[in-house]
């Protein structure tokens, strides 16, 4: 029975520094998810900056019209791909967290089910 005691302590130790790993785990999520919504703004305030044309007329541009033209369709469609890429990363962010505070979970009902049966363990030893 001694043994078996140990060995629940022993479990529930391991699975507390794994709730402690994972619950880090979370706040660092929690700050790079800060911060990177925080830049979002900046990205979409870039783009219609690079985008939008600087002058009213295409005289300035002389010949190369068509080139301006493509490159400001390429710098846009660049700025999606990195807003899109951004949503994605904010998603999958908030989908790791859920999946840590879900496993936190089950690793706080394993210990006090271990600690239940080291009560019980005690009980049927002191008998």
């Amino acid at each position: 029975m001694h043994e078996r005691i140990v060995r629940l302590k022993s479990r529930n130790n391991e699975l507390r520094a794994r709730v402690g790993e994972a619950q880090g785990n979370i706040e660092r999520l929690e700050t790079a998810r800060t911060t990177i919504s925080e830049e979002k703004p900046n990205v979409q305030d870039n783009r219609e900056t690079l985008t939008r044309k600087a002058l009213d007329g295409d005289e300035w541009r002389g010949n190369r019209k068509e080139e301006h033209e493509g490159l400001r369709d390429d710098i846009k469609a660049k700025f999606d791909e990195a807003e899109s890429h951004i949503e994605q990363l904010l998603e999958d962010m908030k989908a790791k967290k859920a999946q840590l505070q879900s496993s936190i979970e089950t690793m706080q009902n394993t210990m006090m089910l271990n600690e239940l049966l080291i009560r019980e363990e005690r009980e049927k030893a002191r008998g």
